[in-house]
C-alpha cells in the first residue's frame, strides 16, 4: 500500500465525515471517479458528501449517484439567529416533548418576546475532516466549495491521473486499498 493510500486510509478510519470533491467543470471521468469512491464510502457506512462548484451537465446524468452532487456544503449544525438586545435573555434551556425538540428563550422581565418572524435558521459546520479531490490538485477548489473557515483542519488528498494510471485507474486502486467495495 502507497504512503498516500495509507495516509488516506489512517484519516477516513477516524474522520467524523469525508466529502468528495469534484473540479469546476468536471470531465466525465472525474464524476464517474469521484462517484466511484463517494459510494463506495457510503456502502462501508461512512459519513460522506460529493460536491462540485458547477452544476453537473446532461453528460453525466446517466452515472448512478449524479443525483447526489451538491453545489455547496451549508454544513450539519444547525444555527438558529435572531437579533439581540444586550441582557435581554433570563434563560436558555431546551426540552423534547412527543418527539419534539424545544429551544426555550425566557426573556428577562421589562423586555419584549423575541419575535417569531425575526427567526433565521441556517447551516454551518460542515463537519468533514477528510477531502478527496478527484481530478484536479488544485486546493482552491476545496476553498471555493466550503462556506465557511470554521473546519480548516481538514485533511485534502489529491487524485489525478499518475504516469502509469489514470484517472479512473487511481481510483480504482484507491478503493481497492482500501478495501472498498465498488
Amino acid at each position: 500500500m502507497s504512503d498516500k493510500s495509507q495516509s488516506i486510509l489512517e484519516n477516513i478510519s477516524v474522520a467524523s465525515g469525508v466529502v468528495v470533491l469534484l473540479p469546476k467543470d468536471p470531465p466525465f471521468q472525474a464524476v464517474a471517479g469521484g462517484l466511484a469512491i463517494y459510494l463506495a464510502l457510503k456502502n462501508a457506512g461512512k459519513n460522506v458528501d460529493i460536491a462540485c462548484k458547477t452544476s453537473m451537465v446532461v453528460d453525466v446524468n446517466r452515472l448512478v449517484g449524479v443525483d447526489q452532487v451538491k453545489t455547496k456544503l451549508s454544513g450539519r449544525n444547525l444555527v438558529i439567529s435572531f437579533d439581540y438586545v444586550k441582557d435581554a435573555i433570563e434563560k436558555v434551556s431546551y426540552n423534547v416533548e412527543m418527539g419534539k425538540f424545544n429551544l426555550v428563550i425566557q426573556p428577562k422581565e421589562g423586555h419584549k418576546p423575541l419575535s417569531a418572524d425575526k427567526v433565521v435558521y441556517s447551516y454551518s459546520g460542515a463537519g468533514e475532516d477528510v477531502v478527496i479531490l478527484v481530478g484536479t490538485t488544485a486546493e482552491e477548489e476545496a476553498a471555493e466549495i466550503f462556506e465557511s473557515k470554521e473546519d480548516a483542519n481538514r485533511q485534502l488528498f489529491s487524485l489525478v491521473a499518475g504516469e502509469d494510471k489514470s484517472l479512473i485507474g487511481e481510483v480504482t486502486a484507491l478503493t481497492n486499498q482500501l478495501g472498498l467495495k465498488l
